[in-house]
């Protein structure tokens, strides 16, 4: 079960980083929903309304 588990999570972590990689090398582009889904606090603000909320 391990084994499948680190599987299944770095061809996650594979799909962010294509995802995440254009012609000009990587960027975080915070219009796309995924993006913008993923990153929960950016230069000490948090931005994910259900951690917000939390806290």
């Amino acid at each position: 079960m391990a084994t499948h588990a680190s599987q299944l999570f770095s061809k996650n972590i594979q799909a962010i980083i294509e995802h995440c990689h254009t012609e000009n090398g990587f960027e975080l582009n915070k219009e796309d929903e995924i993006i913008d889904g993923m990153l929960f606090i950016e230069k000490g603000e948090v931005r994910h309304e259900p951690t917000k909320e939390a806290l």
